[in-house]
């Protein structure tokens, strides 16, 4: 099962590289976003947060997060929604560059405002 996992590991990053440099259209969007989504699930990394599964991707500019949070965000290569939650799930969205605990929260909340993640029940 390993092996497998490596090989879909080293495909998906070779299909976000040829997704960097081409269009994409909202369908492939939905898709990359299902796939995100399942990976997740499996791995159990979802942590605190789970994903709505009746959500479309967009940019992350429509959310109306303040513009110096779009900005860093772009400047990471996080341009939509199902990038924003893959580095969510991977918990490595906080490691990126001039992107703090304050700007963090407010892009956790904005999304659980927004219906697209929902807060885990904490199990005692």
């Amino acid at each position: 099962m390993v092996k497998k996992l490596k090989q879909v590991s080293r495909r998906v990053n070779e299909i976000v590289d040829e997704i960097h440099v081409s269009e994409v259209d909202e369908s492939a969007k939905i898709v990359v976003s299902e796939v995100i989504h399942g990976l997740s699930t499996i791995a159990g990394i979802e942590g605190a947060y789970s994903l709505n599964p009746n959500i479309k991707d967009k940019p992350i500019t429509e959310f109306g997060f303040k513009k110096r949070i779009c900005s860093v965000l772009t400047n990471a290569g996080i341009i939509n929604f199902s990038m924003l939650w893959f580095r969510i799930i991977q918990g490595t969205l906080i490691d990126v560059e001039c992107f703090g605990k304050k700007s963090y929260t407010e892009v956790i909340n904005g999304l659980v405002d927004a219906g697209y993640i929902f807060e885990k029940e904490q199990k005692d």
